[in-house]
């Protein structure tokens, strides 16, 4: 029935609302969802048989040079990605100003971090300057690749489309180049090219695709806009650095303690660990939005869709670390053959902190939305300084597999364990407690997962 003076049509307007906003999302993770699994399967596959060519020692110095950009990632971001697609939604009149404000931002900040990296890299291993170079040179491809900002323009106005699209064949076009490389029998340095290329051209590609929906640019610098974002996203790009700590700082520990074959094993087995980590995150973005919305309208069903979201990220990531654990030495011996052996035992284990990583892609944007950034720091210190330590006290006696340990409990704890410490990120922590324990709640995952699909 309907209230006295409303017709049936006004009743039925916000369910209207909020079922268009359900299609809009669904489509938009549809899209994000099938540029990722393309991204991913073409670097992972590729990436895998680059790893074959090169060797497990040609391969750690290439995991090397990498880990720099993403241990450079507070710098080469700013912590700005998450906040833009928040201010377009909010602020839709100025998102010309937001976009300009980003790019610059983004620009400066890969500048300064391709300085710093070559720095770092030549304190480190004195003498060897094309080392150092190959390092600047990837962090300095960022400078084009912050154009990529217009992506959260895209996911803003639920229209990824011709951005999915640019980036796919991007990623394709890059996958075709480095098989050519193999079969030419490419030395390193033409893959560490290759993947500052890649960088740059996603950029162009994301501005050609803004151009071929928005028709012009209408971006502009606008210092106060500049400024805002940054008042908005320095605790994010602060947290942003001990997150970065605990991904990478195993590499370089790897690199700088043991041998480059080892450090080679090791990287191979993480990214065979961390392929699939880009379905959560996806996952966490598209639906942000819809969480904002829901937050200021039904903190009720809010609650509800948190809960349901994190069940669905824990079940997956259970699934597919206990596939995994069975299959790891088939998997390593088809992926990668015999001299990749070693690895097996450091995936069994890296795998299992997926676990935590999928719900933390969600709980980064549960804390954006609730503007609890300075947990983000919190969280992640607690993380980074576990994963040092224990890294420290592992790494020697048991090289790659004592790194694993070390991302596991690390990852555990930042993502998980350290919410416990404040009543105020206790709520998430007792909804990944449930999420945790879905085999006991199998009946609402799967009325979860059958009403998703």
């Amino acid at each position: 029935m309907t209230a006295p003076g409303e017709t049936s049509s006004q009743a039925s307007a916000p369910t209207a609302k909020a079922l268009s906003y359900t299609r809009k999302a669904a489509l938009s993770f549809s899209w994000l969802m099938m540029e990722r699994v393309v991204h991913l399967g073409a670097g992972l596959v590729v990436g895998l048989w680059v790893a074959r060519h090169l060797g497990p020692e040609q391969q750690g110095l290439l995991s090397y040079v990498l880990a720099y950009s993403v241990l450079a990632t507070p710098l080469l971001t700013l912590g700005i990605n998450a906040i833009v697609a928040r201010e377009i939604v909010r602020h839709p009149e100025d998102e010309g100003r937001i976009l300009g404000a980003a790019v610059g931002l983004r620009m400066v900040g890969a500048l300064l971090s391709a300085v710093l990296c070559w720095g770092i890299a030549l304190w480190l291993n004195p003498g060897n300057t094309t080392l150092a170079f190959y390092v600047a040179l990837v962090n300095a491809a960022w400078a084009i690749g912050a154009l990529r900002v217009v992506q959260f323009w895209f996911q803003a106005h639920y229209i990824p489309r011709n951005m999915t699209i640019a980036m796919m064949v991007v990623s394709l076009s890059f996958a075709m180049l480095r098989i050519g490389l193999i079969l030419l029998n490419a030395p390193l340095g033409a893959f560490v090219y290759a993947a500052a290329g890649e960088i740059a051209v996603f950029g162009i590609a994301g501005l050609a695709a803004y151009l071929h929906t928005a028709s012009a640019i209408r971006w502009r610098w606008h210092m106060p806009t500049a400024r805002g974002l940054l008042r908005n996203s320095w605790m994010l790009a602060v947290s942003e650095l001990p997150a970065v700590v605990y991904l990478k700082i195993d590499i370089l520990m790897l690199a700088h303690t043991r041998t480059a074959s080892e450090v080679g094993h090791y990287a191979a087995a993480a990214r065979l660990s961390e392929a699939w980590y880009v379905l959560p995150i996806v996952f966490a973005s598209a639906i942000l939005p819809r969480l904002i919305s829901l937050r200021d309208q039904d903190h009720g069903r809010y609650n509800q869709r948190l809960q349901e979201a994190y069940d669905l990220l824990a079940c997956g990531a259970m699934l597919v670390a206990m596939t995994t654990t069975v299959l790891a030495d088939d998997i390593i011996s088809f992926l990668l053959g015999p001299a990749y052996a070693p690895s097996a035992l450091i995936l069994i284990i890296h795998i299992w902190a997926g676990v935590f990583m999928s719900m933390r892609a969600l709980l980064a944007q549960w804390l954006i939305a609730e503007d609890l950034y300075v947990f983000s720091i919190v969280t992640q210190s607690c993380g980074a300084l576990i994963n040092i330590a224990l890294n420290l006290i592992l790494i020697p006696s048991l090289g790659g597999t004592g790194a694993a340990m070390a991302t596991v409990v690390s990852y555990a704890v930042a993502s998980f364990g350290a919410l416990f410490l404040s009543r105020r990120t206790r709520p998430a922590g007792d909804m990944m407690v449930r999420a945790l324990f879905w085999p006991l709640r199998i009946a609402s995952v799967l009325r979860t997962l059958r009403r998703s699909l």
